[in-house]
């Protein structure tokens, strides 16, 4: 992963496929449509709200920090930009929506 670069991918790989299906769940739930972005996303307040409803915020990962996160989900490396078909700057598409949530779970270990 490009976050956690000692982190065994193949092992990442298992450990989400347990918990993907309820993480596109959340995703759906959360995004939005919009003409102005045209596609489906999740915006910075709407992940905060989530985070601060299941009380995920505390010394380890505070609510300042997010912001951060969130945009650090949107970098994408250049021998990657041309398989991007999708992308939004001001919401979170489903791979950065599930990025910013790997880099909150990392920061809460």
């Amino acid at each position: 992963a490009k976050f956690a670069p000692d982190t065994d991918t193949l092992q990442l790989k298992r450990s989400m496929l347990q918990i993907y299906p309820k993480l596109v769940t959340m995703y759906r739930k959360t995004s939005c449509w919009s003409d102005k972005h045209q596609t489906f996303g999740v915006s910075l307040h709407n992940v905060q709200a989530f985070l601060q409803r299941g009380r995920l915020f505390d010394r380890h990962m505070q609510s300042d920090h997010l912001p951060s996160m969130a945009f650090a989900s949107h970098v994408v490396e250049r021998r990657f930009q041309e398989e991007i078909k999708v992308f939004s700057e001001h919401y979170l598409i489903r791979y950065q929506f599930i990025e910013t949530f790997l880099r909150v779970a990392e920061a809460k270990l």
